[in-house]
């Protein structure tokens, strides 16, 4: 069985910490047992499993997702699609 493998190149500077997002104003989102239910009710459009939390967190919640990815959209109207 083959795996498909992908290795993102990260850039080693780093221009905040977690401290500053904090006081910026943005909270953390922990993820919940109806985060992970969620996901068992989506539609199989998208196989990426962190897109799938992100949108089972914004239709559980529900919060607003922001993305690039034009075929997330099609999960939830909380879900805007934004251009690049």
């Amino acid at each position: 069985m083959k795996r498909k493998t992908r290795i993102y190149k990260a850039s080693t500077t780093c221009f905040f910490d977690s401290h500053d997002i904090l006081q910026s104003g943005f909270e953390e989102l922990p993820i919940t047992a109806q985060h992970a239910a969620t996901i068992l009710t989506l539609k199989n459009i998208h196989r990426d499993p962190f897109d799938r939390m992100l949108i089972a967190q914004a239709v559980s919640e529900p919060l607003t997702l922001l993305t690039s990815d034009i075929q997330l959209k099609s999960y939830s109207s909380t879900i805007e699609y934004i251009e690049k």
